[in-house]
């Protein structure tokens, strides 16, 4: 996978900010020439070959920090010249928040290309971090004209400027806020800057903010919210929590940030008390902008950049935490998260996304017992038994699964429309751990909150199938699951399914044809065509897809077996199907 998407540099890279395609393409891989030309292809010292190689290897699998670790090997070497590689190799440094070895290699950057944006952006945090206000707004202005440059020129300007023009210093946003989709970012950060300087203008800006973005995002609604009740403004406040409360009823993150931020004697202190903080605020606005836009490595270089700024800004760490996750690096995002300290405000969310990435690392004893121990702890929580039934239906334990879900279940109290996929896990959970009447249960509990859920109308259609019950009204909710899913081979096949036990054997191969084409290496769905190619007189395809499905290895609890003796005696007649 490329370090940079063609589609995201083209999308916000219209400046020069030191971020060009990477020499550590799936294309440079492939190919000999790719190396043409460059220092490091000729030197003599095999070493740094070696270390380039790695780095390319590790790269194109996405283990950015090893490639950082090769790369930056290449890089010390004084002779190297070849701005590509020493430009991505201080990219990753910034995305791996190894921010010491990226400044050992800004001046040589520079040296060879002096409009580099990425070495004068560290540059310029440096000097914030300094309090070199003047230092750090002459190294934003090296960042070019236009795209993103502009984006951080402008909101770090702003900063750099506020304690010398004060609230002029937020005229500079105001073209920020007629671009397309940025009015939101415009209005919040000058909204921020008011607040700093107690510029009265700030509730005004803060009202913009709100108006121009989703109201009922938790990062707008607590800024907004704070800044309302350090200006006695409680009303307003508790309306901004009170509507986001209800747009997002699951939350547990608005109460402990609250309270982090009320000293004992009930005041309340600000989220952004210094220009660095506004410095740090800003660059993580704009990560999460550019995480959304599947900007990750360059996202996380945004995110580490405010948390030199601001050490203690937990949300960039669950940031980055998460942009790991994305990218499935899961010892490194547990590595993040475990820096977040567990009594911070944002210790229990942190707590359950290191049991779900224990899991991915097959560590699940040890998440479990980790989320055993949340679920101790809040004893009003149902999200630790939701996990824990969650790993174990990945384990099959089906039964402990059940009783995972159920404690869950007693948890929630109340079951609303947001809880209908508990209800359809611990659906499977019982019926493949066979106790049919209450996994049915389930299932229509869960399609009465929500009906056009294609998931859990294909799992109990198919159900009913296999049940040889309730037909007719199985093929209604099969053939709804297949428009919602037209492409999932699983709910086509079950509509094939539907149609083989109604004695509809043509309808029956036309539709397992096709889940057969989207899922071929499934061995269910190659068995259920082959059934269906028997009774339509098509044997010796039949048997085709019989051989198919047995070589797949079937897993189902005597599925080979019967596959076998189909092969070995045919099928039966007609209602009489092994």
């Amino acid at each position: 996978m490329p370090y940079f998407s063609r589609r995201f540099l083209a999308l916000l890279l219209a400046a020069p900010l030191g971020l060009a395609m990477p020499v550590f393409s799936a294309a440079a891989e492939a190919s000999d020439t790719a190396t043409e030309n460059r220092p490091i292809a000729t030197t003599p010292d095999g070493a740094l070959y070696g270390n380039y190689l790695a780095g390319v290897v590790a790269s194109h699998l996405g283990d950015y920090g090893r490639a950082a670790t090769f790369f930056g090997r290449v890089a010390q070497d004084g002779q190297i010249e070849d701005l590509d590689l020493l430009r991505n190799t201080f990219g990753l440094l910034l995305a791996e928040g190894r921010l010491d070895e990226a400044r050992d290699l800004s001046d040589r950057l520079l040296e060879l290309s002096p409009s580099e944006g990425l070495p004068h952006l560290l540059r310029a945090v440096d000097a914030l971090i300094a309090g070199d206000d003047a230092a750090a707004a002459g190294e934003l202005r090296q960042l070019g004209e236009g795209g993103i440059a502009d984006l951080l020129t402008d909101m770090l300007g702003t900063w750099a400027a506020a304690d010398v023009a004060g609230s002029e210093a937020v005229k500079r946003l105001e073209g920020l806020a007629e671009r397309r989709g940025l009015a939101v970012l415009a209005h919040l950060q000058s909204a921020l800057v008011l607040d700093y300087l107690g510029d009265p203008a700030a509730a005004e800006a803060y009202e913009a903010a709100l108006e121009s973005g989703d109201a009922n995002t938790l990062r707008l609604t607590l800024l907004a919210g704070n800044y309302f009740e350090r200006a006695g403004r409680d009303e307003r406040a508790e309306a901004l929590y009170a509507d986001y409360l209800a747009a997002n009823p699951e939350e547990i993150l608005l109460a402990p940030l609250r309270a982090e931020l009320t000293a004992a004697d009930g005041s309340v202190r600000p989220i952004v008390g210094s220009l660095r903080q506004g410095a740090a605020a800003a660059l993580f606005d704009l990560a999460g902008i550019l995480a959304r836009e599947r900007g990750g490595q360059l996202s996380m270089a945004y995110a580490n950049l405010a948390l030199a700024l601001d050490p203690g800004f937990h949300a960039a760490r669950v940031l980055i935490g998460e942009l790991l996750q994305s990218q499935e690096r899961h010892a490194d995002a547990i590595a993040v998260y475990r820096e977040v300290p567990e009594d911070s405000a944002y210790g229990w969310v942190v707590a359950l996304r290191i049991a779900e990435e224990l899991h991915e690392l097959e560590q699940t004893d040890a998440a479990i017992s980790g989320l055993e121990a949340l679920a101790e702890a809040k004893p009003e929580r149902f999200e630790p038994w939701y996990r824990i039934g969650n790993f174990e239906r990945s384990r099959e334990n089906w039964e402990v699964a059940a009783e995972a879900y159920e404690e869950a279940v007693a948890r929630v109290g109340e079951i609303e429309e947001r809880h209908w996929a508990l209800l359809y896990f611990r659906g499977i959970a019982y019926e493949r751990s066979k106790q049919w009447p209450e996994a049915e249960a389930d299932f229509l509990k869960a399609l009465e909150l929500n009906p056009e859920q294609p998931y859990v109308l294909n799992y109990l259609a198919y159900s009913w199938v296999e049940h040889k019950t309730n037909l007719d009204r199985a093929e209604e909710m099969l053939l709804k699951a297949v428009e919602l899913r037209p492409d999932d081979g699983y709910i086509v096949d079950s509509l094939g399914w539907v149609y083989y036990r109604l004695g509809r054997y043509d309808e029956a191969v036309q539709q397992l044809e096709r889940a057969v084409e989207l899922r071929p290496m499934d061995p269910t769905i190659n068995d259920h065509l082959g059934d269906a190619y028997w009774r339509t007189g098509r044997l010796r395809e039949a048997e085709v897809q019989w051989q198919r499905a047995l070589s797949l290895n079937p897993t189902e609890e005597g599925q080979a077996d019967k596959i076998r003796r189909k092969l070995e005696e045919g099928m039966l007649p007609e209602g009489e199907d092994l």
